[in-house]
């Protein structure tokens, strides 16, 4: 499960500046949630497949708070694993 706590990127038409996008399994048979863009609070991704792939793109335009998510893993023993990763806006020298 993939739970994002806010998402603060860049807006613009078709997500085609900055985007989040999450997919389910491998990139031959992955599902994709398709692009997220913009501000958003609180959603969660579930993928009953062995791999989610989350995949984030800038266009280096703007800066914005960027994004907050957590992933947490259920292994065949029933314990739960926590992975946290976080990206926020990077001021890039020009």
């Amino acid at each position: 499960m993939l739970d994002i706590e806010y998402m603060h990127i860049e807006y613009c038409e078709a997500c085609s500046c900055d985007y989040l996008e999450i997919v389910s399994g491998l990139s031959s048979d992955g599902v994709t949630f398709g692009r997220k863009c913009g501000y958003m609070r609180s959603f969660s991704y579930f993928s009953f497949r062995e791999s989610l792939k989350v995949l984030f793109v800038s266009d280096v335009q703007s800066r914005y708070r960027g994004f907050r998510a957590t992933y947490t893993q259920v292994n065949h023993t029933g314990k739960f694993f926590w992975y946290v990763t976080s990206c926020r806006g990077v001021d890039y020298a020009h």
